[in-house]
């Protein structure tokens, strides 16, 4: 744990030291613009308080407004020492510390999960790959909600991912659950990722081998831990937009998948202005890399394959797939 804490430490203070202090892009604003009205007016509306027109509501899912809350409290409270019209600037500064947090925080969890199956030297170096040879770093200059995706997804699947252990216990199974059933609240893209670590879950030899019972009984543990945000999720969606199966997207959301396929995809892998191996090099290990973990063990090797290209196919065709003000490829 002292390994993880100083990964978690060293890091945290190379990404403050180099974030920007300010957004770079429209989806930032737009979340934190809910984090603002939650924080002083107590709404869900963004426009003005005395405006004529109708309540305006973020395009986006409240997860990772609700998730910045503390951070903006604090830079209220750090922004009455400064004159009144850099307040606005102070807060948005500590706001932007909310991804330094979490990508530092799920650099520490890799080298945590990598100590599992690996020595002391080589979870170190996955940990400092991650943190330091990824997307991660340039995302922490960001309020984008990818980075706290990322890590619900991390944390989710490291409640049921046991390599030398037992079975996961039901209650694991149901906090796995509930982290998944987080991820459309912050994307709701990410749902994408719910069936995909309950396939994972069920196709463990300790659950498979045992009986057809055992299986739906974890079914029926990571249904019930997922229900509980979703849940969540839809009642917000059905005060806001009148559906609980409606988003701030709204009834057009199929309007927007407008981008010829192969300009989408090949454009997230090769393409020179965002593609996945000219802004991170190192994704040129994932097929070897892939290749060693599916004699180690398949499922796995699949489950990490099918999280990958989940994404990948969905923003293909996104009228966005290039993450519009953000570096490198984004999604």
């Amino acid at each position: 744990m002292r390994v993880a804490g100083a990964i978690f430490c060293i890091l945290l203070g190379l990404y403050l030291l180099t974030t920007g202090g300010h957004f770079y892009a429209f989806d930032e604003e737009r979340m934190y613009d809910l984090t603002e009205a939650i924080g002083v007016r107590g709404v869900l509306y963004l426009n003005a308080p005395d405006s004529d027109q109708p309540p305006v509501y973020s395009s986006y899912g409240p997860g990772q407004s609700i998730a910045g809350l503390p951070l903006f409290l604090l830079g209220e409270v750090i922004a009455q020492g400064v004159p009144e019209d850099l307040r606005p600037w102070i807060t948005r500064a500590v706001v932007g510390w909310f991804n330094p947090l979490i990508t530092a925080f799920l650099a520490a969890l890799v080298y945590l999960a990598s100590r599992r199956i690996t020595p002391h030297w080589p979870a170190l170096l996955a940990a400092l790959a991650y943190g330091l040879g990824s997307t991660a770093w340039p995302h922490t200059k960001t309020f984008f909600a990818e980075p706290l995706t990322a890590l619900l997804w991390f944390m989710a699947f490291l409640l049921v991912w046991h390599p030398t252990g037992p079975a996961p216990t039901g209650p694991a199974i149901i906090l796995a659950g509930f982290l998944a059933g987080l991820t459309p609240s912050v994307k709701i893209q990410a749902g994408l990722y719910i069936p995909i670590l309950w396939a994972y879950l069920i196709a463990q030899p300790e659950v498979r081998r045992v009986s057809l019972l055992q299986a739906v009984r974890t079914t029926l543990q990571f249904g019930l831990g997922a229900a509980i945000p979703l849940c969540a999720l839809a009642l917000y969606n059905l005060a806001l937009f009148g559906s609980p199966l409606r988003t701030g997207y709204g009834d057009s959301i199929w309007e927007l998948f407008t981008t010829p396929f192969s300009v989408g995809f090949g454009g997230q892998i090769w393409g020179l202005r965002r593609g996945l191996i000219w802004c991170m090099p190192l994704s040129l290990l994932i097929p070897p890399a892939l290749i060693v973990l599916w004699r180690r063990d398949r499922g796995l090797a699949l489950f990490c394959l099918a999280v990958f290209m989940s994404q990948l196919l969905f923003y293909a065709t996104w009228f966005a797939w290039d993450g519009a003000g953000a570096w490198g490829p984004r999604f």
